[in-house]
């Protein structure tokens, strides 16, 4: 069997640059968010923050597929490597500035007491008062 030429300068410089657009996508994705949620209209920030950062890395990925297949797969790669990294790092739960598995964890996974005195108490979480839970039209609640 023959091996094919492969070039690992064309597979590192993939996962280079794809590994730089990926972590500037997310982080554009990140100060969007940021501004978006202290704004007025958050939809004026969000628009033009998602076509830039889509703009960029489609921009960045084709000049990289311009410089041959084997790169572009370097691209691909890098890029969902950087992003399975930050959606594990920061998943719910967890705090941004802490990622230790033993810090940044919330009282509600922690605080098994609360828990059991609110059903002790009744407090399941369930409506239990039916009278609320019909509001049909031309239904009256008592």
């Amino acid at each position: 069997m023959i091996m094919p030429d492969f070039d690992y300068g064309l597979l590192l410089f993939g996962l280079l640059t794809g590994g730089i657009a990926a972590a500037l996508f997310f982080a554009g994705l990140a100060l969007g968010m940021r501004l978006a949620l202290r704004a007025v209209r958050p939809v004026a920030v969000l628009l033009p923050s998602a076509a830039l950062r889509i703009a960029l890395l489609i921009g960045a990925g084709w000049w990289v597929a311009g410089q041959g297949a084997v790169a572009a797969v370097g691209f691909v790669i890098a890029f969902f490597v950087v992003r399975l990294v930050l959606l594990s790092a920061l998943r719910p739960g967890k705090t941004v500035t802490s990622l230790r598995p033993d810090e940044g964890v919330t009282a509600r996974n922690t605080d098994k007491s609360a828990t059991a005195r609110n059903t002790d108490r009744g407090m399941t979480g369930r409506n239990t008062d039916n009278r609320a839970a019909d509001l049909r039209p031309g239904k009256e609640v008592t």
